[in-house]
């Protein structure tokens, strides 16, 4: 699981059982990819589904899955 954390909230990306990622904004889902670079871009560059808050690329979202904090196991 990755997290990235805002003035509006935390966002973070967790894997599912079936193996793909899921975009959360708090605890709401937003949309699944195959990869969790690809939730951090589609996050980061406003392209998912938006969260309640609105557009993510405006609240510093970053595209890099590098720029995000690791959960540990």
């Amino acid at each position: 699981m990755w997290f990235y954390e805002t003035s509006y909230g935390t966002f973070s990306i967790r894997r599912r059982e079936d193996g793909r990622y899921v975009c959360f904004f708090e605890d709401e889902a937003l949309e699944s990819h195959e990869s969790p670079q690809a939730c951090a871009y589609a996050l980061g560059s406003g392209t998912c589904t938006w969260p309640s808050v609105g557009d993510p690329s405006l609240l510093g979202v970053p595209e890099e899955l590098s720029a995000w904090r690791r959960a540990r196991s």
